[in-house]
């Protein structure tokens, strides 16, 4: 996170970036005896989470966020080889839907949480203020894009397990909005979900 954050604040041409124990120390808080433990299991969880990119002719790139992590003995430094591809879309991340603090976001753990949160602000409006909008997501467009296939066969236990986890995780980070969901029929039957998301202290519109 702390190289990303490097990358965003308009460092991108450099590839590399290297971090003192101390620095790593006072980020993760913890003593320079847990140091290298506490990076390497870092590392481990990030390397095996890739991220799913648009690619040409709406096609799609699937890619680490990492390229690589060395430790430097000698020095006693980290350094972090990030995903070329990634410094492109941090670099221009401002322009883009996905406005969120960075951090924030890397730090959501689970499995359909970064996803949703994604898919939320890709349907932020265009125009007026961005302070508050509706997304309505059908049932199947769930299943495809979470490649969910045959789990969670009733709308109740997909609801359950894969949206509301989602959203409580999302408006407990520090992200700057608020997620509400709820469930829209057709007849009798689950239709798909209403996301209401509001900016903190934007009002509805």
């Amino acid at each position: 996170m702390l190289a990303y954050s490097k990358a965003r604040a308009g460092d991108a041409a450099a590839k590399a970036y290297a971090f003192t124990p101390a620095a790593l120390t006072e980020y993760l808080v913890v003593g320079e005896k847990e140091l290298d433990a506490r990076v390497g299991e870092l590392c481990r969880k990030t390397l095996k989470r890739p991220l799913i990119l648009p690619g040409a002719d709406d096609g799609w790139i699937l890619c680490p966020w990492l390229s690589s992590v060395e430790h430097d003995p000698a020095t006693g430094s980290y350094v972090f080889r990030l995903q070329p591809r990634l410094v492109g879309l941090l670099s221009d991340l401002r322009k883009r839907s996905l406005i969120a603090p960075l951090d924030a976001y890397l730090r959501l753990e689970g499995k359909y949480s970064q996803r949703i949160l994604e898919l939320l602000l890709e349907g932020r409006p265009k125009s007026g203020t961005g302070e508050y909008w509706e997304l309505e997501v059908s049932i199947d467009e769930i299943r495809n894009l979470f490649e969910l296939s045959d789990t969670y066969k009733k709308a109740k236990a997909l609801k359950k397990w894969v949206i509301v986890g989602a959203v409580t995780e999302i408006n407990l980070a520090e992200l700057g909005y608020r997620v509400e969901v709820e469930t829209t029929l057709q007849g009798k039957k689950t239709k798909g979900f209403r996301f209401k998301v509001r900016r903190r202290g934007g009002e509805a519109s």
